[in-house]
């Protein structure tokens, strides 16, 4: 009875694969893998350039949200420097957050098993895990 429980449960859970890793880092081609083998890529994906001509495989709507997420906590994709710790319990998170859970809904909807990588994310990945989490997502970095 308790493997028909968890079996039912693991059927109708959503499953967030995070890709993480700075460009030129191999997660593009990691990510149209993950795609290939069942992971659903988002809704609105980043145009192929010439320093990617396989494409990116990230959306381009998260990615704007990740700029202005690290712009408003002081930072950019390519600082080095930590991110404020404050800035994680701050109002203006909070607005983002709600922001992130809409952009999660709209890129990839009712998907079960979905992929989910943008380099910027590296930068704040206890804030994409939470916004995952607390939308009923289990995120597998």
């Amino acid at each position: 009875m308790a493997k028909l429980a968890r079996d039912s449960r693991q059927a109708s859970e959503k499953i967030g694969v995070v890709v993480l890793g700075m460009h030129r880092s191999g997660t593009s081609a990691l990510t149209r893998v993950l795609s290939l083998l069942g992971c659903d890529l988002p809704k609105d994906l980043m145009p192929t350039a010439s320093s990617n001509e396989a494409g990116h495989w990230e959306s381009v709507p998260i990615a704007h949200l990740n700029d202005a997420i690290l712009e408003s906590a002081g930072s950019n994709w390519h600082d080095w420097l930590a991110i404020n710790p404050g800035w994680a319990s701050s109002p203006k998170a909070g607005e983002f957050k709600e922001k992130a859970a809409a952009a999660i809904e709209e890129q990839f909807g009712s998907s079960r098993l979905f992929v989910l990588k943008d380099p910027r994310i590296c930068r704040i990945t206890p804030f994409w895990i939470d916004v995952l989490e607390s939308g009923g997502i289990r995120p597998v970095v």
